[in-house]
């Protein structure tokens, strides 16, 4: 089975570092994964998307023109790519940051995630990338096992001892958002 997922947003809210710790996690449970980044030249604000691939078979095409999950991280990612996702498919608007929503052209099943608010109540916006790790890991269907993508998120961030802590919790409180809304991609 062949899982596409495109993830967006602005630079600084950690949508590489995301793609490449769930393309790890999924090549570690032994199945295949594609990443492919697409940004821009600015480090901070400028768009930053990345297309990923899961599948227990080989894979052709790396990016896809519509999904079975997108998540859209703010109001001009949400502009930009609202048709990223498939009729049926998932499509996570961080709802922290995406207020003005078209609602006859989205061709997903909508979950508004307030994932910087939650990044926030934690004490950190920087941590939103982990929140929001914690959530796809908590998506039934997207990896294997949700707690390897949680190693391989504290082993990337083992440089910076001070955090860790900081990102566990931000990552069990997206698992904790990813659980009340029980969907399946």
């Amino acid at each position: 089975m062949e899982r596409s997922i495109f993830l967006a947003g602005s630079g600084g809210h950690g949508i590489q570092m995301v793609g490449k710790m769930l393309v790890h996690a999924v090549n570690t449970d032994s199945e295949n994964a594609t990443y492919s980044p697409c940004y821009g030249v600015e480090k901070r604000g400028g768009l930053s998307s990345c297309y990923l691939v899961i599948s227990d078979s080989r894979i052709g095409n790396p990016r896809k023109k519509q999904n079975d999950l997108a998540v859209l991280m703010d109001q001009r990612s949400y502009d930009q790519y609202k048709n990223m996702v498939k009729p049926g498919g998932i499509l996570v608007i961080n709802s922290t940051m995406v207020k003005a929503l078209d609602e006859e052209k989205e061709a997903g099943n909508r979950m508004e995630i307030p994932l910087m608010e939650a990044a926030r109540e934690i004490g950190n916006p920087k941590v939103i990338s982990s929140v929001l790790l914690g959530f796809l890991a908590g998506i039934p269907g997207l990896v294997k096992e949700p707690y390897s993508l949680k190693e391989h998120m504290l082993t990337a961030l083992s440089k910076r001892p001070e955090l860790l802590e900081l990102n566990k919790k931000a990552f069990e409180k997206g698992l904790e958002l990813a659980l009340l809304k029980q969907t399946r991609v």
